[in-house]
């Protein structure tokens, strides 16, 4: 192992930390989640079952939470532990873990497709209660299991037998019979040790004492998967054939590496083409191509990002931006750009701010032509095209996230996820959605509980199917909803992710389709602006993938 002689600064220290990692979250068991959350916003203690808020900045917990997570770790070290004379057996058991050990459960954890662990079944009652049981013998009485649960590369390796843990995916496979102890065992342990991994390395690595090998700081796979893809870039006429079959055929999936030069920061597809922001400049995609042409890029700062885009029923491309004007003030605009990449208008939204401080996290226009956005500083704001507000939705009684899913359903009228107050089981499930009504705020046709408990996370897109009145992506799997249909339906699980989740990009197509866009081998680039230092994420790959939907 590689020792580091000189103490690391907290920028060093974050960028090791974010090219290891690929700027995505680390996602540990329930309780491990509970005590960090706790350290960190010296809140009382919660109910047992509480989940923490993860989505913070960006995507709710791409960027904030792992470094929570990592620098937490160091004031969580030995929390995991029941104060009774059969810690130390805990203790000495976690401590026999050689240090190859503790980098595998860390590396994995760290470079999971999806930010969370997954089940393929939900435990029974019964099961939950024995867990609950064994647990505290696992830690009071030191009982561990015989064995240890097996590790599969792949979720099409498990043979329906015995528990099983795919690490690229974070999902635990159990068999349809109920678990024995032993298996109930294996869990808990898997959780315990790999809890110990990332809180010693991570505190190791937040005091600057242990760095990782290159080996295992880069992903091997995504390399070569880079390589592969530098080496097969599309021809013309291959890239000519790949756009025509995305045009005829709506039930193709399809991977694309991009060779265009944006660093992509947003995205949103149009009726004919697909926007892409990197960092002072949008530009413009054809469906199925893997190279982009510059569309607007009069930008009035150099350190101005876009963070929001949509096309209206206008033709329109709506842009969300945010610029520092000076040292102090941020300004925040929606501009309309025309399909010559002209700017026609721009109003700022500044002002709409509860707080003096407002960026644009979701943003959609109905065919009425108002335009909702969801912001950082107010659940939901409506305005007419000149920047009018018309209303502020109430969602008192229900609660959303800056990142809560907005979008249009099937009959035109936008809707948003949110979750139920009053029957919400403190998970942060996602009970339902509900549309708004643009002239009054009001919410109309609230449908609640219409997830199962496996969607403990989010959901990011909400968009009309093909076949179907909505169709819901988050990192809990995608789902397709009719309304008054009692529950969705789960059409793709996490762990049949083909390609990275946590912290994909991504745009509703025409034809009920969706694409996402996955940047790999993420490094940190510092530089300096006029007003600010400033830190931009440069990418070796892109991949845009078409995922058809069902």
């Amino acid at each position: 192992m590689n020792k580091m002689t000189n103490r690391m600064t907290e920028r060093e220290w974050d960028q090791k930390l974010f090219s290891m990692a690929g700027k995505e979250t680390i996602e540990l068991s329930e309780e491990f989640q509970n005590r960090i959350t706790r350290v960190l916003n010296g809140l009382p203690e919660k109910k047992e079952n509480s989940l923490p808020d993860r989505k913070s900045d960006g995507k709710r917990g791409k960027l904030t939470w792992k470094k929570a997570l990592i620098l937490a770790a160091a004031l969580t070290l030995l929390l995991s532990m029941t104060v009774s004379a059969a810690v130390y057996l805990v203790k000495a058991r976690m401590e026999a873990m050689n240090h190859e050990k503790l980098e595998e459960y860390y590396v994995d954890a760290a470079k999971s497709f999806v930010g969370y662990d997954n089940k393929n079944r939900p435990y029974t009652d019964a099961e939950e209660k024995r867990m609950a049981e064994l647990r505290m013998v696992y830690e009071a009485e030191g009982r561990f299991p015989k064995g240890e649960l097996t590790l599969l590369e792949d979720y099409q390796d498990y043979a329906g037998k015995g528990v099983a843990f795919v690490a690229k995916t974070s999902t635990f496979f159990f068999p349809e019979a109920e678990m024995s102890d032993e298996e109930l065992l294996q869990i808990i342990d898997f959780y315990a040790k790999r809890d110990y991994s990332v809180t010693k390395l991570g505190s190791q690595i937040a005091a600057g004492t242990y760095v990782l090998e290159e080996s295992l700081a880069n992903d091997s796979s995504d390399s070569q998967d880079e390589t592969e893809n530098a080496a097969n870039k599309p021809t013309g006429a291959e890239n000519e054939t790949a756009k025509q079959d995305i045009l005829q055929n709506r039930t193709l999936y399809q991977e694309i590496p991009y060779t265009g030069d944006v660093e992509l920061y947003s995205m949103t597809a149009g009726a004919n083409c697909i926007y892409l922001c990197g960092w002072n400049g949008i530009q413009k995609m054809e469906f199925g191509s893997s190279t982009s042409e510059p569309f607007y890029t009069d930008f009035p700062m150099e350190d101005t990002r876009v963070v929001c885009m949509t096309e209206g029923t206008d033709g329109m491309l709506y842009a969300a931006a945010v610029y520092y004007w000076n040292t102090e003030q941020m300004k925040c605009e929606i501009w309309q750009i025309n399909q010559a990449g002209k700017l026609e208008n721009s109003f700022s939204i500044k002002q709409f701010a509860k707080d003096g401080y407002l960026i644009v996290r979701r943003m959609v226009m109905d065919d009425k032509g108002y335009l909702y956005l969801r912001t950082t500083s107010d659940s939901c704001l409506v305005l007419d095209k000149e920047g009018k507000l018309i209303s502020r939705p109430d969602l008192e009684t229900y609660e959303t996230t800056m990142l809560s899913a907005l979008g249009q359903g099937k009959d035109g009228r936008v809707y948003t996820v949110l979750l139920d107050k009053e029957t919400g089981n403190n998970t942060g499930i996602n009970t339902g959605i509900a549309a708004i009504n643009p002239e009054t705020g009001a919410l109309e046709d609230v449908q609640t509980e219409i997830f199962g408990e496996e969607a403990v996370i989010p959901f990011d897109l909400l968009m009309p199917g093909t076949d179907t009145d909505f169709v819901l992506w988050g990192y809990s799997g995608l789902y397709t909803y009719n309304n008054e249909d009692e529950k969705a339906v789960q059409v793709i699980a996490p762990y049949e992710a083909t390609f990275q989740w946590e912290g994909a990009k991504y745009a509703q197509l025409p034809g009920g389709r969706i694409l996402f866009a996955m940047a790999t081998n993420v490094t940190e680039v510092k530089g300096k602006t006029q007003f600010q230092t400033q830190y931009r994420w440069k990418p070796e790959c892109t991949t845009f993938y078409y995922v058809p939907v069902k």
